[in-house]
């Protein structure tokens, strides 16, 4: 590990002598790791804290490949090839070791009309290089352009700590942006020429800083204005970059022109550039504190993206007019909207053409916030059961209603296998169904025999929370629970935390008297519809049409939970269709089908572990017996909707959380089948003998 701590310091170190630092970087890692083993990694590792450089540019043992410098930067710099290659040779360079270790990592002078990422790019070279776009150091030369302001970068009588002598000295590691260059004093080009040329500079009161492990960066509009004296004219791009270059050459004295390693003349930016700028500004726009804070999202239809990227798409004054453009069509409006919400109410953005409009402002922005389900009626999931004898006497009583009527169902003479009536069909549900209470009740009646009753709760909660009396019922159970989750700063760690609190009892989650109640709605529910021929189609959609994993596991859920558990038919609907081309449909068929399957109308939100919040909107759509699935689809999509309530909350790494029965499960993304019929079935209405 010596000799590590010995290359790192005499290699990026050079303002202390040997062996003092290496031995005060030692001494410095024995505090931080004390009782712990310093090995090679755990040097490098400390070495990139302080510096930023990567691991890989650091360890010699470790390669960085060009393609991968020139892939990250890609991803950051659009439009700009030149600059991505220049940059990407410069860390080639460096990694290997062959740059001049007197003079700066490397000095370019950046070319072209305003707009077209010169200061980007800077902020991506350091970002990438150095960790943090923040070890860009910024100077703008208009503040510059006399002799007396020239000296306050070194450092005068008044004021001996020098703008950049002292950002340097506390940032060694850095970027440095000379902005619009052309503006300053003639006298900052012969300090420059020091740093360029010997890595160094001394301030006002004879302290050398050193610029070595520095890339200076000089950005100039310079023969933008030769360049477009042609504009309507056909001019060859390379014609443009010359003007630039020579306009540079023209105006820079010879040993300073010289002396700079890259010259990189700008490309205008096209619209394809513009189109790649405007989504990264946008989704930059939603990393802002107000819309964090708010845990705000946004769905942007592409109608509306081509929009805002014609209105922001000019080509002499590039990205500037389209972040205006943003400013002026999504910011604004954004804000106006959500200054009318509470400040913890997580909300989505949606931005679409106004139809009718026909002017510039035909762009509408929309936000809606996400409130969770208020049910309209008492159902299962709120019936106390403190004295269990009454509520299995009064689940008898609905047995013994529903079973006069399985009685006037029940088929007489031979069944015709090949083609069952839907009176038979629904005598067999119900039949099996009221079989299924009756067994549960007679398991709970036996139970209650064996030992005294106890108050025992239908619903099970995490632990160390305040307890809920029997007269509050799951609505207020689901607004905590929302309250607490919106409130949240990191939604996450809640969510960890919830699944963590959850009381393991395994005799509560699976109570025959909490199950009972659930399984007579259901049979309550077959004895109403059944004579109902039914279809629905539910409509499954993400907010965000480029992540549809959550949307198509929900959707497959359903189909297999249907068929499975509820004894319905259940088939994925193919629409060939640009509204519904990110969506999933199912075709639900059954005599209850569309009362079953409306329950789980709403907004099921998910928080995976490394992306922002997914809300996937679940529609149910009821179906006539002689309507066309595939029209009342499209005739529902054509209908302006509101954002549902959400019913349900998905955490992918820790707990499942419903707020219609104010259930919290430990379970990974999605729950079992046991656990989505006790939330569906807990949902349903109650029935009136059991309230």
């Amino acid at each position: 590990s010596l000799p590590i701590a010995i290359d790192l310091q005499c290699r990026y170190v050079s303002d202390a002598a040997l062996p003092g630092k290496v031995s005060l970087f030692l001494q410095q890692l024995a505090v931080k790791h004390k009782y712990s083993k310093i090995d090679r990694e755990t040097i490098i590792e400390e070495f990139h804290a302080k510096s930023g450089l990567s691991v890989s540019f650091l360890d010699g043992h470790k390669k960085l490949e060009r393609a991968e410098v020139v892939t990250a930067l890609s991803k950051e710099i659009v439009g700009q090839k030149a600059v991505i290659e220049a940059a990407s040779d410069v860390i080639s360079i460096a990694k290997a070791r062959l740059n001049d270790p007197d003079r700066p990592l490397a000095s370019f002078l950046f070319l072209g009309p305003t707009g077209v990422g010169k200061t980007q790019s800077a902020k991506a070279i350091a970002k990438y290089l150095f960790g943090d776009a923040e070890k860009m150091l910024r100077f703008d030369m208009n503040e510059f352009v006399s002799a007396n302001s020239v000296t306050k970068l070194v450092g005068n009588f008044s004021s001996p700590e020098g703008l950049l002598t002292s950002a340097v000295r506390r940032q060694p590691f850095s970027v440095i942006l000379l902005d619009e260059i052309e503006k300053a004093h003639r006298d900052l080009f012969d300090l420059l020429l020091q740093v360029i040329g010997e890595g160094r500079l001394t301030d006002a009161i004879g302290r050398t800083v050193d610029f070595t492990n520095t890339i200076i960066i000089l950005t100039s509009n310079l023969g933008v204005k030769e360049a477009n004296a042609t504009l309507g004219f056909h001019k060859e791009e390379s014609s443009e970059k010359a003007s630039y270059v020579q306009a540079a050459r023209k105006f820079f004295r010879p040993e300073f022109f010289n002396r700079i390693d890259r010259i990189v003349p700008f490309d205008r930016l096209n619209r394809k550039d513009i189109d790649s700028i405007a989504r990264k500004l946008i989704a930059e726009l939603f990393t802002r504190d107000g819309l964090v804070r708010r845990k705000c999202i946004v769905q942007i239809e592409e109608f509306a993206m081509e929009k805002i990227i014609d209105q922001g798409y000019h080509p002499a004054l590039g990205a500037r007019a389209l972040k205006r453009a943003i400013e002026r069509q999504l910011t604004q409006p954004i804000a106006s909207q959500l200054v009318n919400l509470t400040k913890d109410s997580p909300a989505v953005v949606t931005v679409l053409l106004d139809g009718e409009a026909k002017n510039i402002s035909d762009i509408k922005v929309q936000v809606d916030a996400l409130t969770e389900v208020v049910s309209e009626t008492i159902t299962i999931s709120e019936i106390p059961s403190d004295d269990q004898q009454r509520t299995i006497d009064r689940i008898a009583t609905v047995l013994e209603r529903i079973d006069k009527k399985i009685a006037i169902l029940q088929p007489t003479g031979a069944i015709n296998t090949e083609n069952v009536s839907q009176e038979h069909k629904l005598y067999f549900a119900l039949r099996e169904q009221s079989r299924r209470v009756t067994n549960i009740i007679t398991k709970a009646s036996a139970k209650l025999g064996r030992r005294e009753a106890t108050s025992q709760p239908i619903k099970y909660f995490a632990k160390n929370r305040k307890p809920f009396s029997k007269q509050i019922v799951s609505e207020s159970i689901a607004r905590r629970l929302w309250h607490e989750l919106s409130a949240a700063q990191d939604v996450h760690i809640y969510l960890r935390e919830l699944a963590a609190e959850i009381t393991t009892n395994k005799k509560s989650n699976e109570n025959p008297l909490a199950n009972a109640l659930r399984e007579v709605a259901l049979l309550d529910l077959i004895a109403k519809e059944g004579k109902k021929h039914q279809r629905a189609l539910i409509h499954i959609a993400s907010i965000d049409e480029t992540r549809i994993k959550e949307q198509r596991e929900l959707a497959k859920l359903y189909k297999e939970f249907f068929a499975t558990q509820i004894g319905l038919e259940t088939e994925f609907l193919d629409c060939q269709s640009k509204r519904v081309k990110a969506a999933s449909v199912l075709l639900i068929q059954g005599s209850y089908s569309f009362a079953m399957c409306k329950v789980e109308q709403g907004t099921h939100l998910f928080y995976p572990p490394h992306e922002n919040l997914l809300p996937v909107q679940v529609n149910v759509i009821f179906l006539a017996t002689e309507d066309d699935p595939k029209q009342c689809l499209e005739s529902f999509l054509q209908q302006s909707r509101s954002l549902l309530p959400v019913v349900r909350v998905y955490n992918e790494r820790g707990s499942v959380v419903d707020l219609r029965t104010g259930t919290i499960l430990q379970s990974n993304s999605f729950p079992t089948f046991g656990e989505l019929r006790a939330m569906i079935l807990g949902a349903l209405p109650a029935i009136d003998e059991l309230i």
